[in-house]
């Protein structure tokens, strides 16, 4: 089982701008060359935040959530973790795909974020300790 953090860009149902949240997963190793290199499914949940923005007054172009939009999301990551040392590696390329639930908050086109469904598909990489 892994705790994780991230710090990502999105663009969805809700806006486009940056969000921050916390998650957890459980880790199956697919396959190993037993020694430095896995491939990983690892299905979660997440809790994100995407913060919002009031705009530009008098704007008419605005892209961030009006409000903080809070969102719930059932996960699987697809991985290739390289292992530098037993508490440091790097996973070299990843698939995020899934699907976010809204709690709250208002959407970039002012609507109320609650019960929306927001698919998710993105690449990542990033450090393991």
């Amino acid at each position: 089982m892994a705790i994780e953090a991230l710090v990502a860009g999105a663009a969805n149902g809700a806006g486009l701008g940056g969000e921050f949240g916390a998650g957890v997963r459980v880790e199956l190793v697919v396959a190993s060359d037993h020694r430095y290199n896995a491939l990983y499914i690892s299905p979660g949940v997440d809790f994100r935040v995407m913060p919002g923005s009031a705009g530009v007054p008098g704007g008419w172009l605005h892209f961030d959530p009006y409000t903080n939009v809070y969102i719930v999301s059932a996960t699987a990551d697809v991985s290739w973790v390289h292992q530098f040392s037993p508490h440091f590696a790097w996973q070299v390329v990843g698939v995020h795909i899934g699907a976010g639930l809204g709690l709250g908050g208002q959407t970039s086109s002012n609507a109320n974020a609650r019960g929306m469904i927001l698919p998710e598909l993105s690449l990542f990489t990033g450090l393991r300790f």
